[in-house]
């Protein structure tokens, strides 16, 4: 069956292509002519707002169509006009596939269940029937495995930042327990196959770890490699847990064990391509405009003609996860090119974007009397509830936000993201000075600036949140109404 035609106006959506371009992807196609249609539209319309909204970037064309359509509704309801920026990039389904595919290989299943017996010895945590500090076995491991969330008491037993008893420094740890990797995995002959066939599991693992082979042939994987993998893997648990940078027990060891050994089939790529159009939409044109031009850009410059023409005109932007992230790199390209655009109340909603961009885009031009925006409100879980949302129950039970800053945000674990909580306590090891002064601005009296859902029932009107998942906030009635009260303001 062919799926429905879209019902979208053109004037309701610039659809971005590849590399942030006009670029043809998919049933949507956005041209220059349809941007300054829309703005010429705008010029004698009778509505003196628009509400510009940016989803996730984290699904798919086919459903990120009809979540834009319901928006345009929603939207709808206020004075504003909507207009949904749209990029298909589908990383969620791909980052639920790629775990589901590495949970269920005999080799992952093999391996994980051997790097929790490790990481609860040298932590000094009990499972099972063990005592703390204990090494415990197969079938204690097992028992915990077939939980929807595996190990999370552990959590509650062990503060972050306790030391787990007398444990070696990192250097002879990662050498005792590679010692011991090296005898767990030549004692089993069938797990020597699936590393050296790279079968079941085995073909998923990252090249790095096999030796070299033709081009195009995925080499085998020693003992020895796959002993010193497995003790790094361990090592850093330990080292996040004691440093008060593990995401839980589980989540933390699922972490690790991507990064170090699945992390070039895992999605990183998917992640990284999809924050480089939320960047590359923005870039300078050219005199001449093609396909490989930015969409972006050239509505910032038509809107800031439409503005000049209507100087009362009004611009509200609203950016759900990743969407937030499209939205910085907006602010710095109409701030250091000079584009002129007038930006009233910005909301993000579970904000996916790293507090340094945050800060460099936002808070800092703030702070230096040059804000970028009238007024701000973020949206966001609760660290009570973003540890309790589940992106993949059984497999990795933290949010996608947890993922992110775990995983994929590659060159910093456990990196600081504007819409998880942990990161505004203004405590060790959060107390970084960019960090503390976000934390200190989002909560300055008087200025609603910061919503964690869920909010109370006596919530101020406009402060409402009933959010429990990462991806509900466009979806919830409450946050949704407390955003239109923002742009109807």
């Amino acid at each position: 069956m062919n799926d429905p035609q879209p019902t979208l106006s053109p004037r309701n959506y610039v659809n971005v292509g590849p590399h942030g371009s006009f670029a043809p992807s998919g049933r949507l196609h956005t041209t220059p002519e349809d941007i300054r249609s829309l703005m010429g539209h705008l010029r004698t319309a009778e509505t003196d707002r628009m509400v510009v909204h940016f989803h996730g970037g984290l699904v798919s064309e086919g459903k990120g169509i009809p979540g834009a359509e319901r928006l345009i509704r929603v939207y709808g309801r206020t004075r504003a006009h909507p207009v949904c920026f749209i990029w298909e990039t589908g990383l969620i389904e791909t980052l639920r596939r790629n775990l589901l595919d590495i949970h269920e290989t005999k080799l992952f299943k093999w391996l994980i269940k051997l790097l929790a017996r490790k990481v609860a010895k040298y932590l000094g945590v009990a499972i099972g029937a063990k005592g703390a500090g204990l090494e415990p076995d197969a079938a204690e491991i097992e028992a915990e495995l077939v939980k929807e969330r595996p190990f999370d008491a552990i959590d509650l037993t062990r503060p972050a930042g306790a030391k787990g008893g007398a444990v070696p420094a990192a250097p002879q740890l990662e050498q005792q327990v590679q010692a011991e990797m090296e005898l767990e995995l030549s004692a089993d002959p069938e797990l020597r196959t699936l590393l050296d066939e790279r079968r079941e599991g085995g073909e998923l693992l990252r090249d790095e770890l096999a030796a070299p082979m033709a081009t195009g042939a995925k080499g085998p994987v020693s003992i020895a490699t796959a002993a010193a993998a497995l003790a790094r893997v361990v090592v850093r648990c330990i080292g996040r847990w004691d440093a008060g940078r593990a995401h839980g027990f589980y989540p933390t060891l699922i972490e690790e064990t991507v990064r170090e050994l699945y992390l070039d089939d895992f999605g990183a790529w998917a992640w990284g391509n999809m924050k480089d159009i939320a960047e590359q939409m923005w870039l300078p044109n050219g005199e001449e405009l093609g396909p490989d031009s930015h969409p972006g850009t050239l509505f910032l410059d038509e809107l800031a003609k439409l503005q000049q023409d209507r100087p009362g005109f009004i611009v509200d932007l609203v950016g759900h996860s990743a969407g937030s992230i499209a939205i910085c790199h907006l602010l710095q390209a109409n701030a250091e090119r000079g584009i002129g655009v007038r930006i009233r109340n910005i909301a993000l909603l579970a904000p996916a974007v790293r507090s340094d961009l945050f800060h460099a885009a936002v808070l800092a031009p703030a702070l230096e009397q040059a804000p970028r925006c009238e007024r701000l409100r973020v949206f966001t879980m609760s660290d009570d509830y973003e540890s309790k949302d589940m992106l993949v129950p059984y497999v990795y039970t933290r949010s996608l936000l947890y993922l992110i800053s775990g995983v994929l945000e590659s060159d910093q674990v456990d990196c600081p993201l504007l819409g998880m909580e942990r990161y505004l306590t203004q405590a060790p090891p959060y107390d970084h000075e960019r960090l503390v002064a976000i934390s200190r601005w989002l909560a300055a009296p008087d200025t609603d600036r910061l919503a964690l859902s869920v909010t109370d029932a006596d919530a101020p009107q406009g402060l409402r949140s009933r959010s429990e998942h990462h991806g509900d906030f466009d979806d919830d009635e409450e946050t949704m109404v407390s955003v239109c009260r923002m742009i109807d303001a």
